[in-house]
């Protein structure tokens, strides 16, 4: 645990008046999970991290509105006056890994705690569901596996595997059914891309989660689950550690989907108005493909039985698991239809 460096938590910096969209771009740049809220006279007012966004989200609040809705506005503070050991068991009773240094009111630094590096190797499986048939995308999946279908040169499962791969994960496990030695032949002429792969065979289409039940990892961590037509530039990592922070026992990527009404809508009791509200924005929340389950769901899914995830969820829950939702807002892409294709390419995809 030590002091940043002034410059670096300087990048920190953020106005209270700066959108979301920035701080986001902020957080990614500096790659210290925090940010440190100032007004116009650079005095501190609060923090603002990774999980105060999505908090926001689940708060249909617009990720163009001012960083002072989302921001913590009483965070764990200290001043100069405190030594780097009792700095260090503050942050350990209160479970924080950065500790803003304030002094008259201005940020004076940051103590780091300094464990919430990814580590260079993840032992979690990743599981890759590749064996739909990707009926949508009609003639283009006549002749190809969906997750062979190229975003900018490359397939899906590549771009999958290649993207979790700099994350640090090595063992994967990849369904198949629809033109699996397509798929294969392709990986095993390209080593794996490096990594170690393991094939589960779907002898019929299982749906997006039967396959689970044929996994069997060599470990009991939990493990990741993505749908070989889901394309983000989501931390996989991320979503692992807050599954686990949580102790749930499966937990579901979600993104916001806005729909504008394009018509003045009217509010009536019975022939009576009773207001109008024009263009009304309605949000909801859509499954976003990726998930992090516990080995001990396995179980609860019998051998090739057909099942897709929503079911495996409701069931899950109906049987006293923890389920919750993990929210994101990251680039993300379901490659579905012909016209996902241009719009997957139209985004930059590590």
């Amino acid at each position: 645990m030590n002091k940043l460096e002034e410059k670096k938590w300087k990048k920190t910096l953020i106005f209270k008046e700066s959108s979301l969209i920035k701080a986001i771009k902020t957080l990614e740049k500096s790659g210290l999970q925090i940010l440190l809220v100032v007004n116009k006279d650079d005095e501190f007012i609060g923090t603002l991290t990774d999980g105060d966004i999505r908090r926001a989200i689940l708060k249909k609040i617009d990720l163009k509105s001012p960083v002072y809705l989302a921001m913590n506005p009483n965070p764990v503070i200290t001043n100069n006056s405190i030594d780097f050991e009792a700095a260090k068991e503050l942050m350990l009773n209160k479970k924080i890994q950065k500790l803003p240094i304030i002094e008259d009111s201005k940020v004076a630094g940051v103590f780091d705690l300094m464990s919430s590096g990814v580590s260079s190797k993840i032992d979690n499986p990743f599981l890759i569901m590749a064996g739909g048939k990707g009926i949508r995308l009609g003639s283009i999946t006549k002749d190809k596996p969906k997750p062979m279908v190229e975003v900018s040169g490359k397939p899906l499962i590549q771009r999958i595997i290649e993207n979790a791969k700099e994350e640090g994960f090595i063992n994967f496990y990849i369904s198949l059914n629809y033109l699996k030695n397509r798929i294969v032949e392709f990986l095993e002429r390209n080593e794996n891309f490096g990594v170690n792969i393991k094939f589960i065979e779907e002898r019929k289409p299982l749906g997006t989660a039967g396959a689970i039940s044929l996994f069997r990892p060599d470990t009991d961590l939990p493990f990741l689950v993505t749908n070989a037509d889901v394309l983000t530039n989501l931390n996989y990592h991320k979503i692992l550690r807050f599954h686990s922070k949580r102790n749930s026992h499966a937990t579901m990527a979600v993104n916001s989907f806005m729909h504008q009404n394009s018509y003045g809508v009217v509010h009536a009791d019975g022939f009576n108005i009773t207001g109008f509200e024009e263009k009304p924005i309605s949000y909801s929340l859509i499954n976003a493909g990726v998930y992090v389950l516990n080995h001990r769901c396995i179980s609860e899914l019998s051998e090739n039985e057909y099942c897709d995830m929503p079911d495996l969820f409701l069931r899950l829950k109906d049987r006293k698991y923890k389920t919750i939702i993990y929210p994101i807002y990251e680039s993300w892409v379901d490659v579905g239809k012909p016209e996902d294709i241009s719009k997957a390419e139209e985004i930059k995809f590590s």
